[in-house]
C-alpha cells in the first residue's frame, strides 16, 4: 500500500490536471469574492446579496468570515472541478497502460484502487484548501477592517462535513468512471449531479410515490450529494448537518465497496 500511495504522488506531482485544479480552486476562491464585494445577484445559490444587510454575510456594517467561507463552499462551485479532473486523474493509469504493468505484482488488486480512493481524499484536500486560502485572502484584501472572525469552531465544523461530501462526491464519480471505463461519462454525470439533474429526478419519484402512497413521508432529494452541500452553511440547524454526514459515509462506504468489487473481477490483459 505504501508503494502505492508514492506513486501516486509522484503522479500528481507531475500531472498537470492536479496543477491546473489548484489553480481553478484559487480562482474561484477569488471569484466567490469578487461577487461578494459587488454585491452581485446570487439567488441563484439561495443568497441574497443584493440586499447589505443579509444577516449571515453582513452584520453590523461588518463582513463575517464563517459566512464567507461556508458560503463559497456551499455554492457546489468546487464538485464541478471534481466531476471534470478527478476522473483525469484517475483514469489515466489505466489509458497509458501503466495499471497493466503493475497490476499482477499485487496480492489483492482492490489494493490498487483502494490506494487511488485514498488519493482521492488527498485531492479534495488539496482542493479545498487552496480555495479556503484564496478566499480568505481576498476577503482581507477587499474587505480589510471590515472582516470580522467570529465562530471559528462552527467554521470548522462546516469544513468537515464539506470535506465528507466532497470526498463522497469525488468518489461516486470514480466509481461511475471505473465502472464504465470512460472519463466522459463520468465527468458528464458528476457535473450533471452537480448541478441538481439528480435532485430534480429525486423529486420527481418522490412525487411520483407520494401521490401513490397519498403520503408525504418520500423524499429521495435527501440522497444527493449536492443538495447537502448546497445547505451546508452557517444557518445549517444540527439536523442538517447530521443527515449531510450520514449520507456522505453511506455513500463512501457504497462507492468503495462498488470500485474494490469491480476491480476484483475485472480484467486488465
Amino acid at each position: 500500500m505504501y508503494n502505492i500511495f508514492k506513486m501516486g504522488f509522484y503522479r500528481l506531482r507531475n500531472s498537470p490536471s492536479f496543477w491546473s485544479m489548484i489553480i481553478t480552486g484559487v480562482v474561484l476562491g477569488f471569484v466567490w469574492i469578487v461577487l461578494l464585494y459587488t454585491r452581485l445577484d446570487l439567488t441563484m445559490f439561495g443568497i441574497d446579496i443584493v440586499n447589505p444587510q443579509m444577516p449571515q454575510l453582513f452584520v453590523n456594517g461588518n463582513w463575517q468570515y464563517t459566512a464567507i467561507i461556508s458560503g463559497g463552499l456551499s455554492t457546489g462551485a468546487l464538485l464541478v472541478v471534481c466531476s471534470i479532473v478527478i476522473p483525469i486523474i484517475t483514469n489515466v493509469v489505466t489509458e497509458t497502460g501503466y495499471i497493466q504493468s503493475i497490476i499482477g505484482q499485487l496480492k489483492d488488486r482492490r489494493t490498487w484502487i483502494t490506494g487511488e480512493l485514498f488519493i482521492i481524499v488527498y485531492k479534495v484536500g488539496v482542493l479545498m484548501i487552496a480555495n479556503i486560502l484564496s478566499m480568505t485572502f481576498f476577503s482581507i484584501l477587499f474587505f480589510n477592517k471590515q472582516l470580522e472572525y467570529n465562530n471559528i469552531l462552527l467554521l470548522l465544523l462546516l469544513l468537515f462535513i464539506q470535506y465528507m461530501l466532497h470526498i463522497s462526491f469525488s468518489f461516486f464519480v470514480t466509481a461511475v468512471c471505473v465502472l464504465t471505463k470512460n472519463i466522459a461519462v463520468s465527468s458528464i454525470v458528476g457535473v450533471l449531479c452537480s448541478f441538481g439533474i439528480d435532485t430534480t429526478i429525486f423529486n420527481m419519484f418522490s412525487v411520483l410515490i407520494n401521490q401513490i402512497s397519498k403520503t408525504d413521508l418520500a423524499d429521495f432529494s435527501l440522497v444527493a450529494i449536492e443538495n447537502h452541500v448546497h445547505r451546508i452553511n452557517v444557518i445549517a440547524d444540527s439536523v442538517t448537518i447530521m443527515e449531510a454526514l450520514v449520507v456522505s459515509v453511506l455513500l463512501i462506504t457504497i462507492t468503495v465497496f462498488v470500485a474494490r468489487q469491480t476491480y476484483k473481477h475485472r480484467d486488465f490483459g
